[in-house]
C-alpha cells in the first residue's frame, strides 16, 4: 500500500516536466487502486545547478491537481 520513487532530473530539461506529468498520472492511478502513501524523492544529476526547487515546485502543483492531493506548495524568498 505504499510507494518510493526515485526521479532524477535532468537539469530541467523539457522532458522532466513531461516524466513528472506521466507519474502524476501513474500516481493518480495506483491511488485509485489503493495506494495509501508515497514517497517522492527527486533530484537532479551530478551538477547541482540549482534546478531542482523548479522542478520541485512544478510536481507539488501537477501532484496535487491531478492525484487531489493537498501538497503544501514551494514558497520562494
Amino acid at each position: 500500500p505504499h510507494a518510493f520513487v526515485r526521479f532524477v532530473g535532468n537539469r530541467e530539461h523539457p522532458t522532466d516536466f513531461q516524466r513528472i506529468d506521466d507519474w502524476a498520472k501513474k500516481t493518480a492511478s495506483w491511488f485509485k487502486n489503493g495506494l495509501q502513501s508515497m514517497y517522492f524523492f527527486m533530484h537532479n544529476d551530478e551538477d547541482g545547478e540549482g534546478h531542482s526547487p523548479e522542478l520541485a515546485a512544478y510536481s507539488i502543483k501537477k501532484f496535487n491537481e491531478v492525484c487531489g492531493t493537498d501538497l503544501e506548495e514551494v514558497k520562494f524568498l
